[in-house]
């Protein structure tokens, strides 16, 4: 999977970055961007192909919470324990 292949474009994870902030100033639960990752697939991404889900290597996979977790480190943890 190229980069240009990626579940998260640019623009999503710069909305992401943009609420990180806010999300930690008031201690609360990142529901917009679970909303937001829900919608490209995300929460699936691990799941097998045949199963309904991406088919992601773990390769890609860390590679897809890497990039998340630059830009919005509380989403990527909390959404980590879930992947």
């Amino acid at each position: 999977m190229a980069a240009q292949d990626s579940l998260l474009s640019d623009d999503l994870l710069k909305s992401f970055a943009g609420r990180r902030a806010g999300y930690d100033q008031d201690n609360r639960f990142f529901h917009e961007d679970f909303e937001d990752l829900k919608k490209a697939g995300y929460l699936t991404m691990a799941v097998p192909r045949e199963l309904g889900g991406r088919g992601m290597t773990l390769a890609q996979v860390c590679r897809e919470q890497y990039r998340l977790g630059y830009h919005a480190p509380a989403t990527a943890l909390g959404i980590n324990m879930h992947v």
